[in-house]
């Protein structure tokens, strides 16, 4: 459902838990959706290690902690605090309770 040109919602902002993550959808990827003190944040879902679910891990204070291995990442910028590849990242707009991605050439 698009509600405003060149974005996609994808969740309502009370879906989206503190301290971990929610998996979305979005243009045929998996993106994780993280909530740091009331605001949105969108990074790919899969870890660039072996490929476990970001959304899974545990969130604090805006890093994210790879269930499967540790990895940590920064859920405001996909940087990688361990050295190893970024993770990409999502544009969002926040209207309301719903929560809009931008789609790609917007």
């Amino acid at each position: 459902m698009s509600d405003r040109t060149g974005y996609v919602r994808v969740a309502s902002k009370a879906n989206v838990p503190e301290d971990s993550g929610l998996c979305v959808t979005f243009e045929g990827h998996q993106v994780a959706l993280f909530n740091v003190e009331g605001e949105i944040f969108a990074i790919a879902n899969i870890c660039p290690h072996q490929g476990a679910p970001l959304a899974e891990g545990l969130q604090e204070d805006g890093i994210v902690e790879c269930p499967l291995h540790g990895w940590l990442f920064d859920v405001r910028t996909g940087h990688a605090l361990n050295g190893t590849k970024p993770v990409a990242v999502y544009a969002v707009d926040v209207k309301g309770e719903d929560v809009f991605l931008r789609k790609d050439g917007a």
